[in-house]
């Protein structure tokens, strides 16, 4: 049994005073530094580059093959159809048949709580969800969790992302530039909206969803509810 966990980069422009976001180079030290926590699991980690045409989509190739605590650095680079969502179906569809489990994370999230993999299996495995959100969900049109992060099956992915699906989202999404994909105006076919909205999505038992620094996030404040004295954060998104 083996898990593959899915970060998907974008070193190209990021939308200024969202979310309190970074740009990925400039955490890139920690993120790297964080493949040494033990997720209690055999893991590979994909860094998955949506390429921006700029010399920066070339950084992260000299870890391809690189070893980490559980598994290997794999390097795939890719063109920036569906933003981070199109990296994770578009990974998912090329390597299914190698991995059994899927965490998906973008490049600004950085879960640092040792054996977190191997608990959010287990949650995974003894709830009746077919994926476990690590952010807040949200049900703004659809029931989603924030940047799609979480973990879920090759089983429960493929009830949904079957080869000729992913094609079909990725072409659709190939018709809108940027962040686009993910704008409002879509409605219902957001990308971050679709993306999740095809699980049945709970948060991990014991872990809050909130991120150690959710009063830098706009997205995340709205959620100060689930604040839970006896909940431990594992997480933190950007600095």
């Amino acid at each position: 049994m083996k898990c593959a966990k899915v970060i998907v980069f974008y070193f190209g422009s990021r939308r200024l005073g969202h979310n309190a976001n970074v740009k990925p180079e400039s955490i890139l030290s920690e993120i790297l530094n964080n493949e040494k926590v033990d997720v209690g699991f055999p893991t590979d980690t994909f860094f998955v580059v949506n390429t921006a045409g700029i010399p920066a989509d070339n950084c992260l190739d000299e870890y391809d093959g690189q070893p980490t605590t559980n598994g290997k650095i794999r390097v795939v680079k890719r063109d920036n159809v569906g933003l981070s969502f199109g990296g994770y179906i578009d990974t998912f569809n090329q390597y299914k048949h190698e991995y059994d489990y899927w965490m998906f994370l973008e490049d600004d999230v950085i879960v640092y709580k040792e054996g977190y993999i191997k608990s959010f299996i287990d949650e995974l495995n003894s709830s009746d969800a077919t994926f476990i959100a690590l952010a807040p969900i949200a049900t703004l049109i659809k029931p989603h969790c924030g940047g799609g992060c979480g973990l879920t099956s090759t089983e429960y992915m493929e009830r949904t992302y079957t080869s000729a699906f992913v094609k079909s989202k990725l072409e659709e999404w190939s018709k809108y530039s940027g962040y686009n994909v993910a704008a409002g105006s879509l409605k219902g076919k957001n990308a971050e909206i679709e993306f999740s909205s095809f699980f049945n999505l709970k948060n991990h038992s014991t872990y809050t969803p909130l991120c150690a620094n959710w009063s830098n996030h706009s997205s995340q404040k709205r959620f100060k509810y689930l604040l839970r004295p006896e909940s431990e954060f594992i997480y933190k998104v950007g600095r």
